[in-house]
């Protein structure tokens, strides 16, 4: 799914309008298959070593910091929140913008099925990355003690889009919120399919000062599309968040998908280039129907990532202010302009929970003792599980894509296994869906699509699925990266 952006300026809004026209749906998520495609998770994901987005983001501190006194909200405008046992704890509440319509998933009814038949619902996956709770199922947030999530459904029953001018409905319904809880912070990671006339976007600009007056900070997804910031992330007055790239050895490189220029105010994580055996290629998560792990990429991650900084920062100190906070969080970016959660903590005086926090996460992580000569029993386990052994993974050499037949090479099928080739477009809301696969005993295969975006081939042993590889066309031209990146 996929990032928004925001008008800039008033000069800059034909330009905003005409780049605007159907590029923007649903921010964010790309979802991958994950360690298991079905059957729940038989360990929680980040516990308790916590998530490759927090380490990034170095807020590995949250998952263990102290609870404050009452819980920060963020306003979540997205396609509503379906009910499991990561999002039933920390939703404060529940609202659909369109009358009679329900507040649950509407993407995971209408979207075609992920990989394993796992629902593609967006917003479910955001509040479960923005504050998934330690409970023993799916995964953790990155800060599942201090905030919580208000489900403002912007989209009308049997709908995957909204007009422009809902984004004004939204907000105007979040803020009217802060008169019964702590809400601090819109999120917008959620995109019209209509372009914004210039009255409209005068008309969000006012409805974001307003929210403002009120203390909401607005926080929105700049977009997938590797070009300039989309609406409403551009918007002078709106936090435009763009991806990063998880990976300690690239931690701050942009995204290959992610927009980027004029507008971007920060950067946080929303895709991983982890190679290693295990790795995925994306930021963790778990499956929202059976908490079965699995990896996602997009701007909608990042945006939603900085939301829940901002919401705890708040809820740990009420009396900062969005733009204190906001200033807090922007002035201690690191190279490449990356989110650092602790430095921002820091910088607004928060240094004491960060501490805490990372004391706490120490103790957790700690080796477990040597059994010393004569003590009885065994010593404790330890925290750490050890890596699997290694698998064999395809190696695709060639890909060519002529007339609509795409030709796919691998370097060879070890004795006794298949290969499994799947490959996947981007439909209309940005999402990737399948549109064809074989399985095979052939190095070369040719199957017949309209296009493609990326290329999933693994190796199968009876029916057993081995650590699998994907390849993404490269964001200009025809030619496909070839180095391919590790999924499971």
């Amino acid at each position: 799914m996929r990032g928004l952006s925001i008008a800039e300026a008033v000069g800059r809004r034909e330009a905003v309008r005409a780049a605007f026209a159907l590029l923007t749906a649903l921010a964010c998520a790309v979802l991958l298959a994950g360690m298991a495609l079905s059957g729940q998770a038989s360990a929680e994901v980040g516990v308790p070593a916590g998530t490759v987005q927090q380490a990034a983001a170095d807020a590995l501190f949250l998952q263990y910091a102290p609870a404050p006194p009452v819980a920060g909200i963020v306003c979540l405008v997205d396609s509503g929140v379906d009910p499991n046992p990561d999002t039933t704890p920390i939703l404060a509440g529940s609202h659909a913008l369109s009358p009679n319509t329900n507040t649950e998933d509407e993407l995971a009814a209408l979207n075609p099925p992920l990989p394993g038949g796992h629902p593609d619902g967006h917003g479910t996956y955001m509040a479960m990355i923005a504050a998934a709770p330690a409970n023993g199922w799916g995964m953790v947030g990155l800060a599942p003690t201090s905030v919580r999530i208000f489900n403002m459904k912007a989209l009308a029953a049997g709908q995957t889009t909204f007009s422009f001018s809902e984004y004004g409905s939204a907000i105007r319904d979040c803020q009217a919120l802060t008169a019964t809880m702590p809400v601090s912070v819109v999120n917008l990671s959620l995109g019209s399919a209509t372009q914004p006339t210039g009255e409209e976007l005068e008309e969000l600009e006012d409805y974001v000062r307003s929210a403002h007056k009120a203390g909401l900070g607005v926080i929105a997804a700049a977009g997938n599309e590797g070009g300039p910031v989309q609406a409403p992330a551009d918007l002078p007055e709106v936090l435009g968040v763009g991806a990063s790239d998880a990976n300690p050895a690239n931690l701050g490189a942009f995204c290959p998908f992610s927009n980027r220029g004029a507008g971007l105010a920060l950067l946080a994580p929303g895709c991983g280039s982890q190679s290693e055996p295990g790795a995925g290629n994306g930021i963790e998560i778990a499956f929202s129907d059976d908490g079965a792990p699995a990896w996602a990429e997009g701007t909608s991650e990042a945006a939603t990532i900085v939301s829940a900084a901002e919401a705890s920062m708040r809820a740990y100190a009420p009396t900062l202010t969005y733009a204190r906070v906001q200033g807090c969080i922007t002035s201690t970016l690191t190279g490449g302009g990356n989110l650092d959660v602790a430095a921002a903590f820091d910088a607004c005086g928060l240094g004491t929970i960060v501490s805490e926090g990372m004391a706490a996460y120490r103790a957790a992580n700690s080796p477990s003792p040597v059994a010393q000569p004569g003590s009885t029993g065994p010593p404790a386990a330890t925290l750490f599980p050890a890596k699997p052994a290694h698998q064999p993974e395809p190696k695709i050499t060639r890909i060519t894509f002529k007339h609509h037949v795409l030709t796919i090479t691998i370097a060879g099928i070890p004795t006794g296994l298949r290969l499994q080739l799947v490959v996947q477009g981007r439909g209309k809301l940005g999402s990737l869906v399948t549109v064809a696969q074989t399985i095979t005993e052939h190095r070369t295969s040719t199957l017949r699509v309209k296009r493609w975006d990326r290329i999933v081939a693994r190796f199968l042993s009876g029916n057993t699925e081995l650590p699998a590889v994907s390849v993404t066309r490269a964001a200009h031209g025809k030619h496909a990266d070839l180095r391919g990146r590790s999924v499971q």
